[in-house]
């Protein structure tokens, strides 16, 4: 019994594919597609076994999971962010691989974007006061997780969203074109 149809397989394979990359992403957008498909059942009064379930999920059903996905609230916040909050976000993305922990501090972000970043794009040079302000900003977004009431450069931030979802909102941007490759995947 085949619930999800191959053509929808290879839409969601693709759609992950030209953002992330990440089997996970198209795990969970077939599982939303899978949980949309089956609320229409409901609505209809059948039920899985009742209905031909032979492609019960279909391409339909992928893009309204992938537009959903795609068009949540913390994606728009991604979305809406400055391109020195942005590349904030890179620099804690490249801290984050370079220590191989999820959690670093204000101090460690302002040293990552005056050596790596700044040689990249000048304007990621900023005062330190800056960053911990942008810090407290994303903070207030939900985007990041910062030390609560405590603004200062020893300020712990880590993600509060999936890595992925930073990495799709930044590729989006044609502005930091010559960070794309520090992304990686």
């Amino acid at each position: 019994m085949d619930i999800i149809a191959d053509a929808a397989i290879d839409l969601a394979v693709r759609k992950v594919a030209s953002s992330t990359g990440d089997v996970r992403r198209v795990l969970e957008l077939l599982r939303r597609s899978l949980d949309m498909a089956e609320n229409d059942l409901r609505k209809l009064g059948k039920t899985a076994t009742a209905a031909n379930s032979k492609g019960l999920v279909t391409n339909k059903y992928v893009l309204k999971a992938t537009v959903e996905t795609y068009a949540s609230i913390h994606m728009q916040f991604l979305r809406s962010c400055s391109r020195l909050e942005k590349l904030i976000m890179v620099a804690l993305m490249l801290e984050m691989r370079a220590t191989k922990k999820q959690e670093t501090t204000a101090q460690a972000l302002h040293h990552r974007l005056h050596t790596h970043l700044g040689l990249i794009m000048p304007e990621a040079k900023c005062p330190a006061g800056t960053v911990v302000a942008l810090l407290a900003g994303l903070g207030s977004k939900r985007l990041l997780l910062t030390d609560p009431g405590w603004r200062h450069i020893k300020m712990k931030v880590s993600f509060n969203v999936t890595v992925d979802d930073v990495v799709v909102a930044l590729k989006e941007d044609p502005g930091l074109a010559s960070v794309h490759s520090q992304l990686g995947a």
